[in-house]
């Protein structure tokens, strides 16, 4: 934003996007798109948008930064949460090959229009806080037989 205030458009590819993220030095964002045909991850450059770089290589979503910025880490179409490491310290970014960390079985791929997002990362990337999808069960069906001797009638 400017002197004035005024709000102006950063991006429109025509296209959704979600799941913005700034990096921490404030020269790159991070979104999930379906420009490709579904849904990936994406790095673009900030205050000049220049071309987006695809990040994620089989679908991904919800991505996160490292508070360092060396890391992106986002949601992958098989529920692994996934790291891409960021070199940041040239004029262009790059970025290494995204690697699997964990299963995380999240409902994230059930509900793809959800702006919010299922997990978050410590400052130093060691630690995540991840909304898991519990199995549901039914109660257990207990059945006593002899029912009227254990209450004590005969």
């Amino acid at each position: 934003m400017g002197p004035d205030r005024k709000p102006v458009t950063y991006y429109d590819p025509g296209y959704f996007i979600q799941h913005v993220t700034i990096s921490p030095d404030g020269r790159w964002i991070a979104f999930s798109s379906d420009q490709s045909g579904r849904r990936e991850v994406f790095v673009i450059g900030f205050p000049e948008p220049g071309t987006p770089r695809q990040v994620s290589l089989a679908g991904g979503i919800q991505p996160r930064w490292r508070g360092d910025g060396k890391e992106l880490f986002f949601l992958a179409a098989d529920s692994k949460l996934m790291a891409v490491g960021v070199n940041t310290a040239a004029q262009n970014v790059t970025f290494g090959r995204p690697e699997p960390l964990f299963d995380a079985p999240m409902r994230l791929w059930l509900d793809l229009d959800r702006a919010d997002t299922d997990y978050d990362v410590s400052p130093d990337g060691q630690r995540f806080l991840i909304n898991v999808v519990r199995e549901e069960r039914a109660a257990p069906l207990t059945v006593i037989l002899n029912w009227p001797r254990v209450i004590g009638q005969h």
